[in-house]
């Protein structure tokens, strides 16, 4: 029997139990029966614990998630040296046909160039859905960024993070631009810089 939703319950599943365990409670109260009243008080207590144990164990889809997250962040703050220890040796940035930048150093080169270039004023993650078969766990990202050069609502950006279990480490193998402003990512001119 798999208890991996137990012991990583999400924080909305955590936060139910303890809403029911409240409710459950607060009838037992109104009614004066002390049995409902426990449960509705074990309950509650369930559901701390599943939001406390989820918090300090999280799994390898929320640790990978947080790390693209970190990434965005990094780029976010213009900080490349975070950037840079978020990334694996071998990353490799792409759209679906083609790679666009290979190895930690030229994708930090690349993504400062562009920022500048770009006069990017800001990068947020508007959504986020992570998967995990086996060994491999892919977060679907959407980001927009604000820029000065591209006027009105944010561009969106809709990419890939692709982990591999690797012994016991996860590595970032690629970054996938699926989409960006609404055009498929191969179809977007890519500015690369040469480096």
């Amino acid at each position: 029997m798999n208890l991996d939703w137990l012991i990583h319950a999400p924080w909305w599943a955590a936060a139910l139990v303890i809403a029911a365990g409240g409710a459950i409670f607060w009838s037992g109260n109104q009614r004066r029966d002390t049995t409902m009243s426990r449960v509705g008080v074990g309950l509650a207590i369930i559901g701390l614990l599943l939001g406390i144990v989820a918090f300090v164990f999280p799994s390898d889809r929320q640790k990978m998630e947080a790390r693209a997250k970190g990434i965005i962040r990094a780029v976010d703050k213009g900080d490349w040296k975070q950037m840079r220890d978020l990334l694996d040796e071998h990353t490799t940035v792409a759209t679906i046909a083609m790679d666009i930048a290979a190895g930690r150093d030229k994708i930090v080169r690349s993504a400062s160039a562009q920022m500048e270039m770009f006069k990017v004023s800001g990068v947020t993650v508007l959504s986020t859905q992570t998967t995990q078969v086996d060994t491999e766990i892919t977060v679907l990202m959407k980001v927009g960024a604000k820029s000065d050069e591209i006027l009105g609502e944010p561009f969106i950006i809709d990419c890939q993070f692709e982990f591999e279990k690797s012994g016991d480490k996860w590595l970032l193998g690629k970054i996938t631009i699926l989409r960006a402003g609404g055009a498929n990512g191969d179809e977007v001119l890519i500015h690369e810089q040469r480096f």
